[in-house]
Formats: structure tokens, C-alpha cells, sequence
């Protein structure tokens, strides 16, 4: 069994290599300019690189990261990798922020910018607006502890941010082209990296919202998300505007995905399969042990449903089916 095991899983991360997610996925059109974000964001810039010989680019991965290629290129078309911080921003992920809104600033209408996106993006660009670095630190700590989930933490940081939220895109005039590799619940293209190159469906006044509800004290992000509330600050690129309409997204790779890969593994080999759930959120190490404590219910023929209910609350047709399925 534990042979099994590793090879599904191996059978699933191999599924959703990065590498060949994007291969498969990049536009005949070849792109002016490759942006890359992410913790993925080398495997996925070297694909486009591969593709398009020559073409400019810029990827941030987080520091530490194996530069793919970047020695033989240095020099040739400028700095190609600028590692940012992850999981909370420093000085470098400023800079590689800069870098890349002044890169597509010189690109224009008749060009196509590709932009390849991946977890841990919001961190690694960071274009503070509103507040210093060290205040959005704060503040991104205090949401975390206080108990915001991705989705409320990602809608604050837009509207503190010169690059998330759409205005990547939005600080250039070049038609935008996004890949994104999601690492959120639900694969919200606003949420993967923050969203810095589609539009963005909230505002200001939910942006504040969240910060009163967890009652989090930041003055700086306070006042400025109130001035945006106010008009006083432009709001993020949305649906419908003027910058959504020469950008275009999909999400080519999701949890999703992989659990269905780990799926046709076993299937083909006979055996049931439950599938619990792509949009799990929580703790890790609390997540970790409630599905060993699932395990060994099922193993001892015991009731799994106390072990499952800590994975997946018994509310809505489809939890109440896996239910069914695990007893």
C-alpha cells in the first residue's frame, strides 16, 4: 500500500507539472513580454521561454529558488530573475514589483504580454499603496491571526497594492494574456497572486469591511482604503472596464485537477474512491491530522463520520453524498 501511495501521488504532481501545463496551454501569438510570479514561476518560464526564443522576460520566484537558465542569459536582455520574500514581503519583493510595472509600462497596444501565475504571488510582488512595507506586514499578520481566510486577506491587499487587483494590467496599454496555476479554494483568478493581471470584482468598501469586522488596528490601511470608500482613490480595474476588455485568463492547473489525477490512478486499478474536497482550508497540521484520524476510523471499521466532519462540514447535497459514501 505505501508503494501505491507513492506512486499516486508521484502519478499526480506529475499530472500537474507545471512545465507541461503551460506548454499546452501557451497562444500561437508570440508574446512581447513573459512575466512570471510564483512559486512555480521557473518551471512555468522556462516553457514560454522554450517557445518563444529571445523574447523578454522577468520572472520572480521566491529567494532561494534554482535560477532556470539564468546564468547563460545574464546580460543579454536584462536581469531576468528578481526573487521576492515569501510568505511576507520584504524590500525584494518591492523591487521586483517595480521592475515589473515599469517593464509592460513600455509595451503598447499592439503587443501581447504573458503573464504565468502561481501561489504565493502576493507575496513575492508587493507595491504597497496607501501605507509602508512594514505596515502591510502588520497588517497581513494581524488578518492571518485574527482569523481571515484567503479570500477576505486577498480582497484587503488589492486595495492596498500598485500591481494586484488588475493593475498590472492596467499599467500598460499591451493586450494581456494570464496562466495561472491556482493554490486558493475555489480557483478565483482575483485570488491567485492577488490577481494582478485580471479585474477585480471587489472594492474599497469591502476591502474596509474586512478590516472592521476582525477589528484589526491599522490606521494607515484604514484611512486609505476609507479615502478609496470616498472616491478620493481609484478603485481597482473591473469586469466589464475598459482594462478587462484586452485581458483574457484561465486557470490551467488547481487542486482540482490533481485530486482528479490521484483519482484515475486508483480507479484504473480497481479500487473505490472518495474524492473529500479541492477547497479544504485551516491549519495544515490540524487538516494532516484529521484525515489520519479518518484513516485509522475506516481501517478499525469504526464510524469515520466524527474524523470526516472536521474535513468536511455536513451542509450541502454534494458533502452529504461523500458522507454517504465513507458509511
Amino acid at each position: 500500500m505505501r508503494r501505491l501511495l507513492e506512486a499516486s501521488y508521484r502519478h499526480a504532481v506529475s499530472a500537474t507539472d507545471p512545465g507541461r501545463l503551460v506548454r499546452s496551454h501557451l497562444p500561437d501569438e508570440r508574446p512581447a513580454m513573459v512575466l512570471a510570479v510564483g512559486k512555480a514561476a521557473l518551471p512555468m518560464v522556462a516553457e514560454a521561454r522554450e517557445a518563444y526564443r529571445d523574447v523578454a522576460w522577468l520572472a520572480t520566484p521566491p529567494a532561494g529558488s534554482t535560477n532556470v537558465g539564468a546564468e547563460r542569459d545574464a546580460g543579454r536582455t536584462g536581469p531576468h530573475v528578481l526573487p521576492g520574500s515569501h510568505p511576507l514581503p520584504d524590500a525584494s519583493s518591492v523591487r521586483a514589483a517595480e521592475s515589473a510595472l515599469e517593464a509592460v509600462s513600455r509595451l503598447g497596444a499592439d503587443d501581447l504580454l504573458l503573464v504565468l501565475v502561481s501561489g504565493g504571488g502576493s507575496a513575492l510582488w508587493c507595491a504597497p499603496s496607501g501605507l509602508d512595507l512594514e505596515a502591510k506586514r502588520a497588517l497581513t499578520l494581524a488578518l492571518q491571526r485574527a482569523g481571515a481566510d484567503i479570500h477576505e486577506l486577498n480582497v484587503v491587499r488589492r486595495h492596498l497594492s500598485r500591481i494586484k487587483g488588475g493593475r498590472l494590467a492596467a499599467a500598460t496599454g499591451a493586450r494581456v494574456l494570464t496562466l495561472a496555476l491556482s493554490d486558493v479554494p475555489g480557483d478565483d483568478l482575483a485570488d491567485i497572486a492577488s490577481g494582478p493581471s485580471v479585474p477585480d470584482p471587489t472594492t474599497f468598501a469591502d476591502a474596509l469591511a474586512v478590516v472592521r469586522r476582525f477589528d484589526v488596528k491599522a490606521p494607515s490601511a484604514t484611512e486609505h482604503l476609507a479615502r478609496g470608500v470616498a472616491g478620493a482613490v481609484a478603485e481597482t480595474p473591473k469586469p466589464g472596464g475598459a482594462v478587462a476588455a484586452r485581458c483574457s485568463a484561465k486557470v490551467i492547473g488547481s487542486a482540482g485537477k490533481l485530486l482528479s489525477a490521484a483519482e484515475s490512478f486508483w480507479t484504473e486499478r480497481g479500487h473505490a474512491v472518495v474524492v473529500l474536497s479541492d477547497s479544504l482550508q485551516g491549519e495544515a497540521s490540524e487538516l494532516a491530522r484529521a484525515h489520519a484520524e479518518l484513516v485509522l476510523a475506516l481501517r478499525a471499521g469504526s464510524d469515520p463520520r466524527p474524523a470526516a466532519a472536521r474535513l468536511l462540514p455536513e451542509d450541502g447535497s454534494r458533502n452529504r453524498a461523500v458522507f454517504d459514501r465513507l458509511t
